[in-house]
């Protein structure tokens, strides 16, 4: 990803802050609010009832009962899922439900639910913006190594450089850049460094097992955010 984009998407986490009165470069490390967030969207955040675990399928058929129409062009299964985007144009405006899977760690849930915020930003609300009846899901799983693997159905064919990616590969990256960015706002996570070069032991895993934790985000993801940033770079 270039730097180019990486800063369009920095600069829609930063409106996203400003939504709700943050300002993305004084936030300090503490949990951001993401339910807030997503209240300043058409967008509702929800688990599936009754311990259900989240499949395609089973995000589908609650779907079906709530919204009272059968799902169309929806290919439908019983692979667990880590988070599930369905989003529909009514009118002018893209409404949507994220699910995630009550079955799983906060810090994963978290993470999912930003993924499909950065989805339905990004990618959903410029795709609609020339389209009648839009129909768009997008679902995320997880491999054993950890790594996200997502698949995005679109019920009519759309050229995607229409809104500047080349493939649904590079959809998910930049959902995973934009889950990141908001998440570990990049100015409060430079303080990481600090912290180390005050910490008596100079011990990095223990400086980003406490960042994960003010963050509320897994330790791996803490780690990437801190490598991608070069954060440490001159303790090394």
């Amino acid at each position: 990803m270039n730097q180019a984009k990486k800063q369009k998407i920095n600069e829609t986490v930063r409106e996203v802050f400003a939504r709700i009165n943050l300002d993305y470069d004084d936030f300090s490390p503490q949990i951001v609010p993401l339910n807030r967030m997503f209240a300043e969207y058409p967008l509702m955040i929800t688990e599936l009832p009754d311990g259900k675990r989240l499949s395609t399928r089973n995000a589908a058929k609650f779907l079906e009962i709530e919204i009272g129409f059968e799902m169309p062009d929806l290919q439908t299964d019983e692979g667990k899922l880590s988070g599930f985007l369905y989003t529909a144009k009514f009118g002018k405006h893209l409404q949507g439900c994220v699910f995630t899977d009550k079955s799983e760690p906060t810090v994963r849930r978290r993470f999912s639910a930003a993924h499909e915020l950065g989805h339905y930003l990004l990618h959903f609300l410029p795709l609609s913006e020339n389209a009648e009846n839009l129909f768009l899901t997008e679902s995320l799983a997880f491999d054993e190594a950890d790594k996200n693997k997502a698949e995005i159905e679109i019920a009519e064919d759309f050229d995607f450089k229409k809104i500047g990616v080349e493939s649904k590969g590079e959809m998910e990256r930049e959902a995973d850049f934009f889950a990141a960015e908001l998440l570990m706002p990049r100015k409060a996570c430079r303080q990481a460094d600090e912290f180390l070069k005050g910490f008596a032991s100079k011990n990095k895993k223990a400086v980003i097992n406490y960042f994960a934790t003010e963050f509320l985000v897994s330790f791996e993801a803490m780690k990437r955010r801190l490598e991608d940033l070069n954060v440490f770079e001159e303790q090394a």
